[in-house]
């Protein structure tokens, strides 16, 4: 019978759960995980998922005639008998009815089947795709329920700070009736309360955070992560240190990942480092003279500057005018290799990273800023030199360097969840990419109603300076019918520029980067009322709940303009899901030049060239070839990003493996 059907998901036991490093052949690696996606595919099935939904709704009905304390009570029975035996159909159906009518009365919010769907389908380890403003967050909490009722230890992982604690906060009065305990790690926190927070039933964190955490215990434990020195290591640290010594986390039982596309794939592109301080003394001679050496060069003669591939060459009269200069420098200077290097680093600060596009100076310190996300990583810090030349040629105070202590990529940290599972509304284009990485395959939830959202044909021009002409030109006119409208741009830099811009016209706005990132719930709370104008970065794209007044949906709803293409097509689609949310009517409009920075550096050349000189703006073919030209440069940097992160976890493999020889953690 389907209700006896078994739910794949482990209890796992242990001090300290996870997974151990694979050591079997990459070739058998991937065809297991090719087959257990495979097995995840068939069991959620569209038929199996109905039947599931059938028997929620038969248990709900039973709990109606019920009171509060009788279903509660039946809870604490199904507890014992799931960690016992482990789920079942019939036994998780059962639980998730209880979790929906105390949802109901102690939050106000009853799931829909479609979340019923979403939790269901991540109980069994997959990636829900859910579409935006469907409540993937009330879906996430459906699945922590159940888990944290069978004994586990469940991380609720998010984006960013901002919407851990918005929704653990949200959500606290469900957990706690249930009798869960609930929390948030924050970076602000030190470590003791990182260890208490992590001690809960229920953790709401960012993918950054629990990460970083790991390793820090990583380190403590040494080289074996199963072993007894970490069995041990809680007894230890309290004996040598205090009682509320030891490691932060409990283990990597169960994560639930929102956004799973943002954090299993886009943020996969670089590796997390733990790094330590050491001396600087010379250090700061040794910069100057790289930054002085490198102003001394001529580009495209001394070296040249590929944007498109973000790297930079030295040429031969480059080098041989280094070895002239590094005669006259003496020391360090005479030596080739660490003298070029350290020259290619600083024409690296000086042309690739730009200010207010790669990274935000305030208070005299560098903060880098994350493109896929548009906020400051906090305390994130460049490596091999590049954050103290970057800080020189802004006048910065120089920080001291590091060395690194613990390195681990996100492909390698979350392989090691015993049960993974995440949602997200874009995954389709990277399917193949997490079944063959980490074995999970993504399950299509339809939605509850139907998407009133309205496409606009793409509004392309020539030149940049046309096309802001027509999006301050649309938007005047968008705010003068009283509609709110959220213009979405790539970097601070492109915001602060259209601020300026409808400044000069008048229009009052609002603007939300990582400058004022302090701001963003009052921001995004005023976003939806009518003739509001927000210009927002991707810090308004993923998770961001903007709330559209009743006299705003009576004119059409929100209009969303996008102004230039994202690297990624599933950003932008992140960005048009802002409108039109649960059912809600809303407008997507975009503005594209044809020297936008996207095509003119991972275009193709004959497509410009032809488009530079036959474009009218009016006939049909010109605006098929110039659709044809900017998904064509997405698709380049897609494909060039997923290759480097095939490097940098390959790079990790490899240095996992040299340093267990040493007997190092990671």
């Amino acid at each position: 019978m389907s209700s006896l059907i078994r739910i794949p998901f482990q209890v796992p036991f242990g001090a300290y759960p996870g997974k151990p490093e694979s050591a079997t052949d990459p070739f058998d690696t991937r065809v297991n995980r090719y087959v257990h996606a495979r097995k995840q595919q068939r069991a959620t099935s569209v038929k199996r998922r109905q039947q599931f939904l059938a028997l929620v709704d038969r248990f709900s009905s039973q709990l109606s005639a019920e009171t509060a304390e009788a279903y509660l009570a039946r809870l604490e029975t199904l507890r014992y008998e799931i960690r016992k035996a482990g789920y079942c159909n019939q036994t998780l159906a059962e639980v998730f009815a209880i979790v929906r009518e105390v949802s109901g009365v102690k939050i106000g919010m009853r799931h829909y089947p479609h979340q019923l769907a979403g939790a269901w389908a991540m109980m069994h380890g997959v990636i829900a795709e859910m579409d935006t403003g469907q409540g993937k967050s009330l879906c996430a909490t459906l699945t922590a329920c159940a888990a944290a009722v069978s004994g586990v230890s469940v991380h609720v992982i998010t984006v960013n700070e901002y919407l851990a604690r918005r929704d653990a906060e949200q959500f606290a009065p469900l957990y706690q009736a249930l009798g869960l305990r609930v929390s948030v790690v924050l970076d602000t926190m030190n470590e003791d309360e990182k260890r208490t927070a992590y001690r809960a039933e229920v953790v709401y964190c960012t993918n950054k955070q629990v990460a970083f955490d790991y390793l820090r215990d990583r380190l403590q434990t040494g080289a074996a992560p199963d072993g007894l020195r970490q069995q041990l290591s809680p007894l230890y640290c309290a004996r040598e240190q205090g009682p509320d010594s030891g490691l932060l986390l409990n283990g990597l039982s169960f994560a639930i990942i929102d956004e799973a596309d943002s954090v299993l794939v886009d943020e996969a592109l670089t590796p997390l480092i733990i790094s330590s301080q050491r001396g600087r003394a010379g250090n700061d001679r040794i910069y100057a003279t790289a930054l002085q050496l490198a102003d001394a060069l001529d580009v495209n003669r001394d070296y040249c500057v590929s944007e498109r591939e973000r790297t930079i060459d030295l040429l031969s009269s480059g080098k041989a005018r280094l070895q002239a200069l590094g005669e006259k420098s003496g020391g360090l200077w005479r030596n080739c290799i660490p003298r070029d290097e350290l020259v290619l680093q600083a024409l690296r600060a000086r042309h690739l990273f730009i200010r207010n596009r790669h990274y935000l100076v305030a208070e005299g310190k560098i903060n880098i800023v994350d493109e896929n996300t548009g906020r400051v990583m906090e305390g994130r810090a460049w490596e091999a030199g590049l954050q103290q030349l970057i800080e020189l040629k802004e006048g910065c105070e120089l920080t001291a360097s590091r060395e690194t202590a613990a390195r681990i990529s996100y492909q390698r940290f979350f392989q090691r969840y015993i049960n993974l599972a995440g949602m997200t509304g874009t995954a389709e284009e990277i399917k193949p990419e997490l079944r063959r990485i980490y074995g999970l395959e993504v399950v299509r939830i339809p939605p509850a109603q139907p998407s009133k959202r309205l496409f606009e044909p793409v509004r392309y021009t020539r030149s940049a300076r046309e096309k802001w002409l027509q999006v301050v030109e649309r938007v005047a006119m968008l705010h003068g019918q009283g509609q709110p409208v959220l213009l979405g741009v790539k970097s601070v830099e492109t915001s602060n520029f259209l601020s300026g811009l409808l400044a000069e016209g008048n229009l009052p706005h609002q603007v939300l980067n990582a400058l004022n990132d302090q701001e963003e719930a009052a921001i995004i709370a005023r976003a939806g009322q009518p003739g509001q104008i927000t210009v927002a970065t991707n810090m308004a794209g993923r998770g961001t709940d903007i709330k559209i007044a009743e006299a705003a949906l009576e004119l059409g709803g929100l209009t969303v303009v996008a102004t230039e293409r994202h690297e990624s097509r599933r950003v932008d689609r992140q960005l048009y899901g802002r409108c039109a949310r649960q059912g809600d009517p809303g407008r997507v409009e975009a503005f594209l030049a044809l020297d936008d920075e996207i095509v003119c550096k991972h275009g193709s050349v004959i497509l410009g060239w032809l488009l530079s000189r036959l474009w009218d703006g009016r006939s049909l073919w010109g605006q098929l070839l110039a659709r044809y030209h900017f998904a064509l440069s997405q698709k380049r940097i897609e494909a060039k990003h997923e290759q480097r992160r095939k490097q940098v976890m390959e790079s990790d493999k490899q240095t996992h493996r040299i340093l267990a020889f040493s007997g190092r953690a990671e």
